[in-house]
């Protein structure tokens, strides 16, 4: 649903190649760019150097356009190859979805030309919108990467209940994505539900949101629960729609956040946010700027 493309930093020699790079990246279209190895950025700039002052200076602007969506080093390089064969025998162990240059001189199937790729090549399509199996390990796949990548997490399902199973199945496999986190620190987790009659601070509810979720999360990482409530009002938002939010993107989920119970046969589409929806949902979720908050609990991970 979001995958991950090497790009060759000598094929950034272009205005047109890094505009169309940056033109089409980013968690809305489905594409992020690994910033392989740690030294790409300094890389592409060491070359730009090269060049006339103005070709330099159309081509920084367009390179800066990319910074958002490289995601941070975390495989091997070795400085003695040259960078394909490198990204080559990385791909091995950690893939790619793709890794795009200049050359192919050994035919790799999963290189492609750079100034061969568009919206036609299989492996550069994603699919803003995927149809997966209401299981656990398939519905948390298709949001690995996001979650693998992401300092803050935002789970919002007005009816999740912790006490039940399908739920459960489905929360420890999202949280599990964090065991292979890139970011230094844990994330911030948040889960926002709809607030019932009598929502309370200690109330059994929360007793059971500790209970029962607080032994998926690792030690480092806290967890807060928020119900809220709709506000009062002609232009009130309601608290129905089911997403996963990060600080890279989200992702919104047609049923729910719970598995199908066992009941073959289902499955739920999942669908990127453009850039636009996610920055509304963004303040109205994680910023809480659409609702009210009736009650708030933060649950220590013991696991």
């Amino acid at each position: 649903m979001v995958y991950e493309f090497a790009v060759d930093p000598g094929s950034i020699s272009s205005v047109d190649r890094v505009r169309f790079l940056a033109d089409n990246v980013g968690v809305p279209n489905g594409r992020l760019i690994a910033e392989y190895p740690g030294s790409w950025r300094r890389s592409i700039f060491e070359a730009l150097n090269r060049l006339l002052p103005a070709q330099r200076a159309r081509l920084e602007t367009q390179v800066q356009r990319l910074r958002p969506f490289l995601i941070p080093p975390h495989r091997a390089f070795d400085p003695q190859r040259d960078w394909l064969t490198n990204a080559e025998s990385v791909h091995q162990t950690k893939p790619f979805r793709a890794i795009l240059s200049t050359a192919n001189p050994r035919t790799h199937p999963e290189v492609l030309l750079i100034d061969d790729v568009d919206g036609s090549t299989p492996l550069w399509s994603a699919p803003h919108t995927v149809c997966v199996p209401r299981k656990a390990p398939q519905m948390s796949e298709a949001v690995r990467l996001l979650l693998e990548l992401a300092a803050q997490v935002v789970f919002v399902d007005p009816h999740f209940d912790p006490c039940l199973p399908r739920y459960q199945r489905t929360f420890r496999r999202f949280v599990s994505c964090f065991a292979s986190s890139r970011s230094r620190t844990p994330p911030t987790l948040k889960i926002i539900i709809k607030a019932r009659l009598g929502a309370a601070d200690g109330d059994p509810f929360e007793n059971n949101c500790r209970y029962y979720l607080a032994p998926m999360i690792s030690s480092p990482m806290n967890l807060q629960f928020i119900r809220a409530s709709e506000r009062v009002g002609a232009a009130t938002e309601k608290l129905h729609n089911r997403y996963i939010l990060t600080d890279w993107g989200g992702v919104q989920f047609g049923v729910g956040l719970d598995d199908d119970d066992g009941q073959a046969g289902q499955t739920d589409d999942l669908s990127l946010l453009s850039k636009e929806s996610f920055d509304l949902r963004w303040r109205q979720y994680a910023l809480m700027e659409g609702f009210d908050v009736a009650s708030s609990s933060l649950i220590q991970g013991t696991a």
